[in-house]
């Protein structure tokens, strides 16, 4: 090789060279473009990942908020309301001597988590009643005299409220160890009825109610003391002579 083809040679090397190395940083610069660009994508996903995880958790403040507010506003009304709390009636014994002079007060009762308000109760001697009305009156309807009726009202309890978990008692007493008794329960938000039966074997009474509302339907049943089979059928069959409602006509 001559001196002058020895110099192309290496002019020629040099600058194949120098196009391998400028291809190698055009395809660098590209990759570095491609990098950056999914660095760009990445903390555009990233943001937008933290955005709508703040947007859910907002979501689901403002849900839990709502869900707060709607809770609190059903619990204002029902306390204001009552909601679907009822006085309860019940029979108090005070024991006599030997159990022959045996008597009742009567206790009016909030059992539920709210006040009771504007309650308005009355009791009657439904035997009373029943020995006192005239099945063949006008009509074939049966009629009781106005006071004959009043006169088997037991007692009348009027208060503005009863708070949760107490009671008030009735001054008024039932002496009586076996009868029938009938309630009217009134409360700003529900009307319920309660039956009483009550019967006497020897010195001891047994008893047992039921709780309606004024559609018919029982809200409670119970028979106090647990007692022998007979005497609990005897106790519901009395019950279940009782009506739901006092349909009276009454006349003078």
């Amino acid at each position: 090789m001559t001196f002058w083809a020895g110099i192309d040679a290496a002019r020629t090397s040099e600058r194949n060279e120098k196009i391998a190395n400028d291809r190698q940083k055009r395809i660098d610069s590209q990759n570095l473009l491609i990098y950056r660009s999914e660095l760009v994508n990445q903390n555009l996903i990233d943001k937008n990942l933290q955005y709508n995880i703040r947007l859910d958790s907002s979501t689901n403040l403002n849900y839990r908020l709502a869900s707060k507010i709607t809770n609190q506003a059903q619990y204002i009304e029902k306390y204001i309301s009552g909601g679907e709390s009822y006085p309860h009636v019940e029979m108090k014994r005070v024991a006599g001597q030997n159990g022959r002079d045996d008597s009742f007060l009567f206790s009016v009762e909030n059992s539920f988590a709210l006040p009771i308000y504007d309650i308005a109760i009355q009791a009657f001697d439904y035997d009373k009643i029943s020995s006192l009305t005239n099945s063949a009156g006008a009509a074939n309807k049966s009629t009781i005299k106005l006071d004959d009726y009043l006169s088997c009202r037991l007692f009348e309890f009027n208060t503005a409220v009863i708070p949760p978990k107490e009671h008030r008692m009735s001054p008024d007493q039932y002496t009586q160890k076996s009868g029938r008794l009938f309630i009217v329960i009134h409360s700003r938000n529900k009307r319920v009825i309660k039956k009483i039966a009550l019967i006497q074997r020897g010195n001891n009474s047994y008893g047992g109610y039921l709780i309606s509302d004024d559609k018919g339907n029982i809200l409670k049943e119970f028979i106090y003391n647990n007692p022998s089979g007979d005497i609990k059928l005897e106790i519901k069959n009395k019950l279940n002579t009782i009506p739901s409602e006092l349909d009276n006509n009454f006349v003078r």
